[in-house]
């Protein structure tokens, strides 16, 4: 039962990016369980009806690695070695894959709430095809039409804030 994100959740992931290291989280990992993933899981739960009703349908599934995103890293191919990410990614998709399909984001860092709508990365056909749309006259137009209309709804909802 989703009873909210906690309010200490923020300042959980600031001392995380403080202390980006495996003992350190070792040490604090049931603080991370309590304040982020246990509650993320039941967000995702609590959502997943919702975006199943959206046009088109979109899957939220709370396991870790499918809607929540997994909190350690990948460093075989960084130069960054800390274990961690600072920040909670889920991520709600119309597709196959989460990561392959165009979705909702949602991201809790240190400094607050993000929002997020959009496609990873496009398959080689995919770009392809999408290449072909926007560098059509008509197309790009209604593609140019549509980004400035939500940076004119973006500009008046940024002024009542």
């Amino acid at each position: 039962m989703f009873k909210g994100i906690p309010k200490s959740l923020p300042g959980f992931l600031a001392e995380l990016a403080d202390n980006n290291n495996r003992d350190w989280f070792e040490e604090n990992r049931s603080r991370y369980e309590t304040l982020a993933a246990e509650p993320c899981l039941a967000l995702i739960e609590e959502l997943a009806p919702k975006l199943a009703a959206m046009q088109p349908p979109h899957k939220a599934v709370a396991k870790v690695n499918q809607s929540l995103r997994r909190i350690y890293r990948d460093t075989r191919f960084s130069k960054d070695k800390t274990p961690y990410y600072t920040y909670l990614h889920l991520i709600f998709w119309a597709g196959d894959h989460p990561m392959r399909s165009p979705g909702l984001h949602v991201i809790f860092s240190p400094g607050g709430l993000g929002l997020g709508a959009g496609y990873w990365s496009f398959e080689k056909a995919q770009l392809s095809r999408y290449r072909t749309a926007i560098s059509d006259d008509g197309k790009r137009k209604g593609l140019e039409d549509a980004l400035e209309a939500a940076r004119r709804r973006a500009a008046i909802w940024n002024r009542r804030r």
